[in-house]
């Protein structure tokens, strides 16, 4: 049961940090999961997945404990809201931060939505395989019941990023005050027993080609 919301937990949280505070960046860490590293310049690396990639050049790094208090608090939000519209349990949800880019050190810019990506793991159990990575995405009248934030989600299409294929899947969302953002997820199962979800959220063109550009360069070593 958990899989099938862990796009709307993510969701819910990615949207929250369009209006986050400025957060603190770290340097430091080991091969933990939960450790990804700047290792030279904009060049990140989490040594336990094998993964690097690049920071856009003159963002920010959102550091891997604020991301995880970010994540707790939208699967504790989003787990609450489902067990009201649904009599089905609900299973904790462990959710790995592994990297985090904002434009900006603020929510938001003058009156524009902070661009940023953010990327999280999940361990695979047997309860949680769902079959294709586009059927992680079909909880559609729950996620629009549980977040009506959601404007609108598009269908899941097959994308390829640097040789990895990505289940790839767009959605509109609407903040208030006229302030409406758009984010792409991209999610990979990979043979490691994990699953990878990386949110792109921008609000322009300009900003989404550097995010894409972004994930063009993400290599998965393990």
């Amino acid at each position: 049961m958990a899989s099938r919301w862990f796009i709307l937990l993510a969701s819910l949280a990615f949207v929250q940090l369009g209006t986050s505070n400025p957060v603190p960046s770290s340097k430091n860490g080991d091969a933990s999961p939960y450790k990804t590293i700047n290792t030279n310049d904009n060049y990140y690396l989490n040594a336990f997945f094998g993964m690097t990639i690049e920071k856009p050049d003159g963002w920010l790094e959102i550091d891997s404990e604020h991301l995880h208090s970010l994540l707790q608090t939208a699967v504790n939000e989003v787990t609450s809201k489902i067990k009201q519209i649904s009599t089905e349990s609900v299973e904790n949800v462990s959710l790995i931060p592994l990297i985090g880019f904002t434009k900006y050190p603020l929510g938001t810019e003058n009156g524009q939505t902070n661009a940023n990506i953010i990327g999280v793991a999940e361990k695979i159990t047997d309860e949680k395989i769902v079959g294709k990575d586009c059927d992680v995405f079909n909880a559609q009248a729950l996620i629009t019941s549980a977040n009506n934030a959601i404007v609108s989600r598009g269908d899941c299409v097959e994308y390829t990023a640097n040789g990895l294929v990505y289940a790839a899947q767009e959605s509109l969302h609407n903040l208030g005050n006229s302030m409406i953002l758009k984010q792409t997820q991209l999610i990979r199962s990979a043979p490691n027993g994990y699953r990878f979800t990386f949110s792109l959220t921008y609000s322009n063109n300009n900003d989404k080609d550097v995010l894409f550009n972004c994930m063009n360069n993400v290599v998965f070593s393990k």
